[in-house]
């Protein structure tokens, strides 16, 4: 499984520029990610240097989940 985070794709262009602007400074890596990012996650656990990886949830967001408070998150 796989955990996309903001991805500059024609859908993020629909969002109010604060928002987005919003987004990218909270983002550690200082930018959204880019379809290549997410392929790139795609084909590692697609190959044999990911064999012995099962049940995991790879996070690919730029950072982000690690800076949004914790009501966001879903946490008690």
């Amino acid at each position: 499984m796989k955990s996309p985070g903001a991805t500059a794709t024609s859908m993020l262009k629909k969002l109010a520029t604060p928002r987005t602007e919003t987004i990218v400074k909270i983002t550690p890596l200082q930018r959204f990610g880019i379809p290549d990012d997410m392929a790139k996650a795609i084909v590692f656990l697609a190959s044999s240097d990911a064999q012995f990886i099962t049940g995991v949830n790879l996070i690919v967001d730029g950072g982000i989940r690690y800076n949004l408070p914790a009501d966001i998150m879903g946490s008690n």
